[in-house]
């Protein structure tokens, strides 16, 4: 026996003022507002990408951590209009202007979260690789470090 459909509720997007159903939970969970995954991103009249960037930030004397979404290796990740953006190549750009095209936005404190902008500094991927080694965060350098302890 299929279950009865459950009942839905009549809205309006506050995006684009298309109409639209959805059921009483997902109102509840606050899945509501918007029409579509592109009017939910676009969002003009609630929040700038500027304004979401700062509502994830947690201040502390060191590092500014980003507490919005992680990525699987540990940085931030925020979505501006529709499209996905480290979080601190988008500090470094809010204070300091575009990053150029092969260049990457390293980080001074080693804090994949931090998007304080002067714990960062632009160089290249030759430049992170040598900033790594330089503090013995290089995987042949723990690796080396780790036989020698190992070798005692």
């Amino acid at each position: 026996m299929r279950k009865p459909p459950r009942p839905r509720v009549q809205l309006t997007c506050i995006v684009c003022g298309a109409l639209y159903m959805r059921v009483p939970s997902q109102i509840e969970r606050g899945n509501s507002g918007f029409c579509s995954r592109k009017c939910f991103f676009v969002r003009p009249d609630i929040m700038t990408a500027e304004e979401r960037f700062w509502s994830k930030i947690s201040k502390t004397e060191s590092c500014w951590s980003w507490t919005g979404t992680i990525m699987k290796h540990g940085y931030g990740m925020l979505s501006i209009g529709g499209k996905f953006r480290l979080a601190h190549r988008y500090s470094w750009e809010l204070f300091n202007g575009h990053i150029p095209d092969g260049l990457y936005a390293l980080h001074h404190c080693d804090n994949p979260l931090c998007v304080r902008p002067d714990h960062l500094f632009i160089g290249t991927q030759k430049d992170n690789i040598m900033d790594m080694m330089a503090k013995g965060r290089h995987r042949s350098q723990k690796c080396k470090s780790a036989s020698s302890i190992l070798s005692l």
